[in-house]
């Protein structure tokens, strides 16, 4: 739904949005009754010298936004990244369109 829409990922389709995200390590969140409640991926940004740093997408599902769903996610993306080797993280899928993700992104000090 969320790459259908097309408000909040650069995606024009979900294969191309599959095909970018293979590289990734992705990780599924879900409540004690097994709904999902979003998923984060996190992987190189680009190959080269900023494979270092770790591109992070966080996608929470609609029916559980505004629940701090993101920031757990977040949380949990700045915790598992040095254990993948990556030393810092980027969020470049951040659209000052979606103000949510922009108010998420500056609490935990995202610039």
């Amino acid at each position: 739904e969320v790459v259908r829409n097309g408000t909040s990922l650069p995606y024009l389709t979900l294969a191309e949005a599959s095909q970018h995200l293979q590289s990734h390590v992705c990780m599924l969140v879900q409540d004690a009754d097994n709904h999902t409640l979003g998923c984060f991926w996190l992987g190189p940004p680009f190959a080269g010298r900023t494979s270092h740093l770790a591109s992070l997408t966080l996608i929470t599902s609609p029916l559980h936004r505004r629940r701090g769903v993101a920031s757990l996610m977040a949380i949990a993306a700045m915790r598992l990244a040095p254990s993948l080797g990556f030393d810092g993280l980027l969020a470049p899928l951040v659209f000052v369109s979606d103000t949510a993700s922009v108010a998420l992104h500056r609490s935990l000090h995202f610039k």
